[in-house]
């Protein structure tokens, strides 16, 4: 063993590994695929129901954590940063420390789940940012365990997660631990120090933990592996379990020696890694070499050829990583090497690779193979053939023969696996028969439509909506019901691609909350009816309206209902329009979208005096209170615009003061000081402007102007204390201040009298303001800080006289 460590180590002389793992940044995501969409959304369904056990929250991270789009990644970031959901934080952690699968995104929202009130989630959170290590996870471990203001029970979290990491860092940072006065901390290290070195015989004696460093601490690193591998297999355990951990150790400590070895001497040591004796590291080499290739570096020709021999590889797991490697590579031969393995090839695992290799090919010449794939006994192997005959139809297409020959292996296996077989064979057969589009399987994938797995469901759903047959959706429209989430999704996203406008009403039902529990169900319902909905009449969407006027839930949905039904309307048959764009309009106010509501209104109103509508001065008045509630500035031009009516522009102005008390009751100072400077800027010259009218907007702009400058005043006082703060505390409020322009002025200039005339000087706060005014008023001059408090106090007098 030490042999083997001195040779490898050799190629980095005196490096310590610190876990720095490079990758391809990408600065866009590339695009998902239909069938990646729908799995993202199941699996992040999945983390996020409260319903779902932990167990399947547990696999549907770990599904994420193995797909290579990197959506999947950001989404179990956004899981973990998401504190609403304990569970979801739980399962992705345990899924981190169970696949060993780590991103750099993950160590800061690790972190704070490390850091939080929370107990429940920091033990799989500290182990999960110690398998982060590559990544700086080991890093902030050290850092929050070195910290004696960090809570003790958090300290012996990650002091137990530390016994997981076999690092020199790791072992420095608990033996500096042994120096604590708390004895708890104390004992704790030790423990650690026990369970990563297997030293056994210094048990909770810091003192000897502490020479036992001081001696092995400068040794170079595969000189104290090797010992620590003796220490372990002469421990008091059973010899079969200390040899198949100190394999594991083996192997981790070589995927850090790779990460600390120069980029020029890499390929080196991958050759080196590719012929070791110990499956364990051949195995990190190949896998090394999967990671170089998803970064989209391919491997030159020496190491390619050795790649190439690791497919007859003694150790299953390496022949397995290899045969996908050789498919990824895209050798000219490889798809010929591929099959000819199937000859010879016994292990379930590798044959399930090699198809899974046929299928990244989609070499249509592997066809012969990959049907009988379809029958292989192990179910596993089965899926992978079917897997690799879809990815090989969707390349190349496929002839009439071919299809009859595909279409009747697929349902002879699939009928063996009706009732009793596998969900996850069932799952790859049936998506291989939606890529056929062979209408004869229809039948049985409407059978699939009622199998017990909802997984099986699923894709019955998603086969049958490739086929595109009209007819299947009086068969899939049930399933919008369907107890399982993702069923019911798929279904009614079928529904609406295959057209089943007479399920519109089936479909309708899933948006209202009393039946459909889940929002994003119900936003994908209403999605689809909307899509529907543009091939029906307005008779229909008449019947509809009134439907949703009976529920107290729908008025986004009748909102978007009154919109189509105004698109299909001929503008000249204003009649039919008016009332329907009138609701709008009011139903879009209530909503919160005055803006908008205003465009409707407007549109009525112009009709209205077209046609000589009575109604037109009433609908006037509304429409210039919805002008006045968007803020929009037209609304005064409208007023003033008035004619001779005396009673609409009176009307007017009792709008706009009654907005004015609307905005004084909600405390919205600067929109009422804007509204009612605009309005006595303009209506004092109307001909019906009258001076009780005046006075009255008069009063309203003094209260609100008074009432501003003391919330600025208020503001102002608490910027000021953060312009001595953080960076960012600091920009934020000097951007603010800025937007506030001349309001904030004499504020700050307040601000800065209470300072001089302090007992205690803050020159650091002084300066700060002295910058935003200057910033703020360039002619404000003669302020000089190093002059005496009555020379400066002087200076401001001056200042605010000039206000």
């Amino acid at each position: 063993m030490v042999k083997i460590f001195r040779h490898i180590c050799s190629v980095v002389v005196g490096v310590m590994v610190v876990g720095v793992a490079t990758c391809a940044v990408r600065s866009d995501l590339p695009p998902l695929t239909p069938d990646q969409q729908i799995e993202l959304k199941t699996l992040k369904t999945q983390l996020s129901d409260p319903e779902r056990t932990a167990k399947t929250k547990g696999e549907a991270a770990t599904l994420l954590l193995r797909r290579a789009y990197p959506q999947a990644a950001v989404a179990l970031r956004d899981f973990l940063a998401d504190s609403s959901n304990r569970p979801a934080q739980i399962a992705v952690a345990d899924a981190i420390v169970r696949s060993g699968n780590a991103e750099k995104q993950f160590v800061k929202p690790l972190v704070a789940m490390l850091t939080s009130d929370e107990p429940a989630i920091r033990t799989p959170a500290a182990e999960a940012l110690a398998t982060c290590k590559e990544f700086g996870g080991l890093d902030e471990l050290i850092r929050i365990v070195s910290n004696r203001r960090t809570d003790r029970d958090i300290r012996l979290v990650v002091i137990s997660a530390m016994q997981r990491v076999l690092d020199k860092k790791a072992v420095d940072a608990l033996v500096s631990l042994l120096n604590e006065k708390d004895e708890t901390i104390r004992n704790a290290s030790c423990d650690a120090m026990t369970n990563l070195t297997s030293i056994r015989a210094f048990g909770r004696d810091p003192q000897q933990w502490k020479r036992w460093w001081s001696k092995n601490r400068s040794r170079r690193r595969s000189e104290w592996l090797a010992d620590l591998a003796d220490n372990l297999a002469g421990a008091n355990l059973d010899l079969k379990r200390k040899n198949a951990e100190l394999r594991r150790r083996l192997a981790a400590a070589m995927n850090d020696l790779y990460t600390a070895t120069p980029p020029g001497g890499r390929d080196a040591l991958l050759k080196e890694m590719l012929s070791d004796p110990l499956a364990e590291v051949r195995l990190v080499g190949v896998k090394i070499i999967r990671q170089r290739l998803s970064a989209g570096k391919k491997p030159e020709a020496a190491l390619k050829a050795q790649v190439l021999t690791k497919v007859t590889d003694a150790d299953p797991a390496v022949r397995a990583v290899a045969v996908i490697l050789l498919a990824n590579i895209a050798d000219k031969q490889a798809s010929k090497i591929l099959t000819g393995r199937l000859k010879v090839e016994r292990s379930g695992e590798v044959r399930r690779a090699i198809y899974q290799g046929l299928g990244l090919l989609g070499d249509a010449s592997a066809w012969g193979r990959i049907l009988e794939g379809i029958s292989e006994p192990d179910r596993k192997v089965a899926s992978a053939a079917a897997g690799a005959l879809t990815r090989i139809v969707e390349k190349n297409g496929l002839s009439d023969e071919r299809r009859d020959k595909a279409s009747s292996a697929l349902t002879k296996r699939y009928k063996t696996e009706a009732g009793n077989g596998s969900a996850g064979l069932r799952e790859a057969l049936l998506e291989a028969m939606g890529v056929l589009k062979d209408k004869r399987l229809v039948g049985l994938l409407t059978s699939a439509l009622k199998d017990p797995a909802a997984t099986v469901r699923l894709s019955g759903i998603k086969a049958l909506g490739r086929i595109r047959l009209a007819d299947s959706v009086s068969s899939i429209a049930p399933l919008v019901r369907d107890d399982d989430r993702g069923v019911r999704l798929a279904a009614i996203a079928a529904v609406g691609l295959l057209g089943g406008v007479e399920h519109i009403d089936t479909i309708l039902a899933r948006t209202d909350a009393k039946v459909e529990p889940d929002a994003a169900v119900r936003k994908q319902a209403w999605s689809v009816v909307m899509d529907l909905l543009k091939k029906v009449d307005t008779a229909k969407l008449q019947e509809l309206t009134k439907k949703l006027t009976q529920r107290g839930d729908a008025g986004e949905y009748l909102i978007d209902v009154l919109k189509l039904r105004s698109e299909k309307i001929p503008a000249e048959q204003t009649d039919k329009w008016i009332p329907v764009r009138l609701r709008l309009g009011r139903l879009l106010l209530k909503a919160g979208r005055p803006a908008e509501a205003a465009g409707e209104l407007s549109a009525v109103h112009a009709a209205m005096v077209k046609t000589k509508d009575p109604r037109a001065p009433k609908i006037w008045i509304e429409w210039i209170k919805i002008l006045l509630a968007s803020g929009d500035a037209s609304a005064l031009t409208e007023i003033c615009n008035t004619g001779k009516d005396a009673g609409q522009f009176n009307a007017a102005v009792a709008a706009i003061q009654e907005r004015l008390n609307a905005l004084l009751a909600e405390k919205d100072w600067n929109a009422a000081v804007r509204l009612s400077e605009a309005a006595l800027q303009r209506l004092p010259t109307h001909m019906y402007t009258s001076k009780p009218q005046v006075k009255a907007l008069t009063e309203i702009l003094r209260k609100a102007k008074a009432q501003q400058q003391l919330a600025d005043k208020q503001r102002v006082a608490t910027l000021v204390a953060r312009l001595t703060g953080n960076d960012t505390a600091r920009q934020a409020a000097a951007g603010e201040l800025a937007t506030m322009k001349d309001r904030a002025i004499r504020p700050l200039i307040e601000q800065l009298r209470k300072i001089i005339s302090s007992e205690k000087p803050n020159p650091a706060s002084e300066k700060a303001i002295i910058d935003i005014l200057l910033t703020l008023a360039p002619n404000l001059k003669d302020y000089d800080q190093k002059a005496s408090p009555a020379e400066r106090l002087k200076t401001l007098d001056g200042w605010i006289k000039g206000l």
